[in-house]
C-alpha cells in the first residue's frame, strides 16, 4: 500500500512539475524580425530592422555581422553596411520569464561591381535607378537570397545624353555564393573609341565601319578641332575597320582610320581606341588599350547590344 502510495506522489509531481514547465515555455518571448530596404548609395546600404516577437518582449539585444553598429540594442534598429559579404543576423529577446534568440544566417546579401569600361554604366535593381562612374564600384543587395537581378547598360553619350553608337546592355541574375565581387565586362567584339583633333576645321560627321552595311554607324556628333579629347562611344570591332572623320565645313574631305593599317586592335576585353589628328594626313596617330581587372573578381559579360532607337 505504501508502495503504491510513493508511485502516486511521484507521478503527481513529475504531472505539476512538467505542466509548470510547459507554462514557462509558453510563456517565453518567442523572437522573430523583418528586414527590408532603407536607403543606399553606391558604397553604403542602409537596412530596417523590424521586430516581430511576440509574448511580450521587453528587451532585444541585436548582433549584425558586417553591421555597423555591430550590437544594438534598440527595437526596431537601422543599420548600415559598406563591404561585400553574406551576413548573419542573431536577435535576443527577453521577459520576465526568461530568454530566447534567432539567429537568421546569411540574411543580408552585398555584392560588390567594378566598372572597368570606358562609359558610365547605369544600373537599375530593386527600382532604383544607380550610375557608377568608370573605374569606380558600387554595392547591390538582397535581403534573404543571395541572387541579385539587375538591368546594366553603358554607352557614349552628348552632353544631351544623346546615344552616341551602340549601346551595351547587362540583364543578368547572379548568385553571390558564386562569388561577391564582379567586373563588368565588354567583349573585345567591341571597342570604345576617343579623337583628339587639332586640325583646321571640326569634324561632323563621324562614322565608324564605313563601307560596312551591317556594322557602319554615322553619328552626328562634332569633335571640335580644339586639341581636347572627345569620347564618342562603342563600336562593332573588326578587321580592315574604318574610321572616317569628315570636315565640316567640307564635307568633301575627311580623315580615316583604318584598322592593320594606322592601329591594330587588341582583341581583349574593354578594349579603346584613341585617335588624333595634328592637321597632316600622313601622320595621322592611334593607340589601343584596355582596362585591368580585379583578380578578386568574378567577370560578368554583356548580354547584347542595340543600335540607337
Amino acid at each position: 500500500m505504501r508502495k503504491i502510495y510513493f508511485i502516486s506522489i511521484l507521478l503527481l509531481t513529475s504531472v505539476l512539475l512538467t505542466n509548470t514547465s510547459c507554462r514557462k515555455e509558453d510563456n517565453l518571448p518567442k523572437p522573430d524580425f523583418i528586414a527590408n530596404h532603407y536607403s543606399s548609395t553606391n558604397k553604403e546600404i542602409t537596412i530596417a530592422f523590424t521586430d516581430m516577437s511576440s509574448n511580450d518582449a521587453e528587451e532585444w539585444i541585436w548582433t549584425f555581422e558586417g553591421g555597423i553598429p555591430a550590437i544594438s540594442y534598440d527595437r526596431d534598429p537601422i543599420i548600415t553596411y559598406n563591404s561585400a559579404g553574406t551576413f548573419n543576423v542573431t536577435l535576443t529577446v527577453r521577459n520576465t520569464h526568461g530568454t530566447r534568440e534567432i539567429t537568421k544566417f546569411d540574411h543580408i546579401n552585398i555584392g560588390d561591381f567594378f566598372n572597368p569600361t570606358w562609359a558610365d554604366i547605369h544600373i537599375i535593381h530593386n527600382s532604383q535607378n544607380k550610375v557608377v562612374a568608370v573605374d569606380d564600384t558600387i554595392l547591390l543587395a538582397e535581403i534573404e537570397t543571395p541572387i541579385i537581378n539587375y538591368y546594366a547598360e553603358t554607352y557614349g553619350q552628348t552632353n544631351e545624353g544623346n546615344q552616341i553608337g551602340l549601346l551595351i546592355y547587362w540583364n543578368e541574375s547572379l548568385n553571390l555564393n558564386n562569388g561577391l565581387y564582379w567586373d563588368f565586362i565588354i567583349d573585345d567584339i567591341f571597342v570604345f573609341i576617343n579623337v583628339q583633333n587639332e586640325g583646321p576645321d571640326n569634324f561632323y560627321p563621324f562614322t565608324v565601319n564605313f563601307g560596312e552595311p551591317e556594322y557602319e554607324i554615322t553619328d552626328n556628333i562634332t569633335i571640335p578641332n580644339d586639341g581636347l579629347w572627345k569620347s564618342t562611344g562603342y563600336y562593332d570591332a573588326w578587321d580592315y575597320m574604318k574610321i572616317r572623320a569628315f570636315f565640316e565645313s567640307n564635307p568633301d574631305i575627311h580623315v580615316e582610320w583604318e584598322e592593320n593599317y594606322h592601329f591594330d586592335l587588341l582583341w581583349v576585353v574593354n578594349q579603346g581606341l584613341d585617335l588624333w589628328y595634328d592637321g597632316s594626313k600622313s601622320t595621322l596617330k592611334s593607340e589601343v588599350k584596355t582596362k585591368n581587372l580585379r583578380e578578386i573578381a568574378k567577370p560578368i559579360i554583356q548580354s547584347g547590344s542595340e543600335r540607337k532607337k
